[in-house]
């Protein structure tokens, strides 16, 4: 991933977690994580990648059905 997208993502998270989708949700922007899925064809660009929390990030791809539905994978 090139610095320029990752630079562009923080500038539009602000450093915070873009997702909120569970009640652990640090807030922070901790990992660039793409809503489709580099084995599905996801590449790295600013409407796919989303800076997102730790948490957030685990419970996306522990209920990926949900996340699917809610936009996030």
């Amino acid at each position: 991933m090139s610095d320029k997208i990752m630079s562009l993502i923080y500038q539009r998270s602000g450093g915070l977690c873009e997702a909120g989708i569970t009640s652990r949700c640090t807030g922070r922007g901790e990992h660039k994580h793409h809503r489709k899925l580099r084995s599905r064809g996801g590449v790295d660009s600013t409407s796919c990648l989303v800076d997102i929390c730790h948490q957030c990030h685990d419970w996306i791809h522990a209920h990926p059905k949900d996340a699917t539905e809610r936009g996030w994978m």
